[in-house]
């Protein structure tokens, strides 16, 4: 099978639609900032953080179907990837569902750690939970077929649908209340919509002859990389409204929006390595030139935005956020450098993860467990806070870096 150099193109697709989304992402959140004010957009911050938690599951589905979807595509059965993918619809409803009626029934217990006086905003947020567990089975499909102008706008449109409906929420004086619902809203609205491209799958004959089993192994292994990942990216925001103040928590909150674009720019270019990586390994072509090509976009984009942030970090601050959040800015730079660490890592684990080579798990976790202790233990400023966060990033990139060298490429 001959592969064309298209990575360039692809990935230009996927950057429009992910700026377009990530514009209007942290433009939902300066919003949110500026009309809800530091404390309560700390709680907001703390929602969010939870709903990433609960749905770390969600993430690793869709790398899962993407996978399959792309070892199906390349061996031309796409009557399997009809059967998968309505397999994996039904199936993911129940369980989101399940986690809902889980959350809701935690929620006083969760309002309580958390300092929240109504457990309302959880349930609002939580209700999104059924949706984010089953709109991974229809952009996982879209991913492995390699249709990314279709994956790039429905992604882009979830954060423009949250931002229009969340302000118009807010506006009508639901307040905290209003931002957590738009989460649900705007993801039943994309569900929809992410469907509508897979008329061609659907009109296929169904075939049900999936090895399951080996899906089954493949997405264990892929969960434990996500709750990795996952638990790094939002215990921070979790614990920083524990163990400091209100206003302190808010603060950070703001800096740790801004600075983890750095690691959600890893999204990018793994959208579009991912899918062609596990076809390329599948048809025994070698896939290490793409994983340079992906570190050479990599380190360039990280470039850009982390001396941005170290070089006017007062500017981005108030411009998203406003003078309120003056605090914000004497961090920005350093937790932005560590969550850079953290996309490189990101590319790393997502290239061993197209290649079925899953030993970086044990590091991967051992690092996200520590930072719990670490943090409680070391952190009694925001600014100790964020070093003990850059200290465990630079910690697991190297690493990280040991596997690779142990492992090759």
């Amino acid at each position: 099978m001959v592969f064309k150099d298209d990575f360039l193109k692809h990935g230009s697709v996927i950057l429009f639609f992910s700026a377009i989304g990530y514009i209007t992402g942290y433009l939902f959140h300066a919003y949110m900032g500026r009309v809800l004010g530091p404390e309560d957009y700390g709680t907001l911050g703390s929602l969010i953080a939870i709903l990433s938690i609960a749905t770390i599951p969600v993430g690793a589905i869709q790398i899962v179907i993407a996978n399959f979807t792309s070892k199906l595509k390349a061996d031309k059965e796409m009557g399997k990837i009809k059967s998968l993918f309505l397999r994996s619809l039904r199936k993911m409803s129940i369980y989101g569902l399940v986690v809902f009626a889980a959350l809701a029934a935690a929620s006083p217990a969760i309002a309580g750690f958390l300092n929240i006086p109504s457990f309302v905003p959880i349930i609002l947020i939580g209700i999104s939970i059924v949706f984010s567990f089953v709109s991974p089975v229809s952009f996982g499909v879209l991913q492995g077929l390699q249709k990314f102008k279709q994956f790039g706008f429905n992604q882009s449109l979830t954060f423009v649908l949250r931002l229009a409906i969340g302000a118009a929420l807010v506006s009508f004086g639901l307040g905290i209340n209003g931002a957590a619902l738009s989460f649900a809203a705007s993801s039943a609205i994309v569900i929809i919509l992410t469907i509508l491209p897979l008329r061609g799958i659907l009109d296929q004959k169904a075939d049900r002859d999936i090895d399951t089993p080996s899906i089954y192994r493949y997405y264990w292994r892929v969960f434990l990389v996500f709750m990795g990942f996952t638990l790094i990216m939002n215990i921070d925001v979790i614990l920083a409204k524990h163990l400091f103040t209100a206003t302190q928590a808010g603060h950070y909150a703001a800096a740790a929006v801004l600075a983890k674009i750095a690691f959600f720019l890893s999204g990018i270019i793994i959208t579009v390595m991912f899918p062609k990586a596990v076809e390329m390994h599948a048809a025994k072509s070698s896939v290490s030139p793409l994983l340079k090509k992906s570190m050479l976009y990599m380190v360039l984009l990280l470039a850009l935005m982390i001396s941005a942030c170290l070089a006017m970090p007062d500017f981005i601050v108030s411009v998203f956020f406003g003078s309120g959040y003056s605090e914000s800015a004497g961090i920005i730079g350093m937790l932005a450098t560590a969550m850079g660490f953290l996309a490189i890592t990101n590319i790393i684990a997502y290239y061993n993860m197209s290649l079925n080579r899953m030993g970086f798990i044990y590091i991967l976790l051992a690092f996200a467990a520590a930072e719990i202790p670490l943090l409680f233990m070391f952190a009694s400023t925001l600014a100790e806070f964020v070093w003990v966060i850059f200290f465990s990033m630079a910690g697991l990139l190297a690493c990280m870096g040991l596997y690779m060298a142990k492992t090759g490429t």
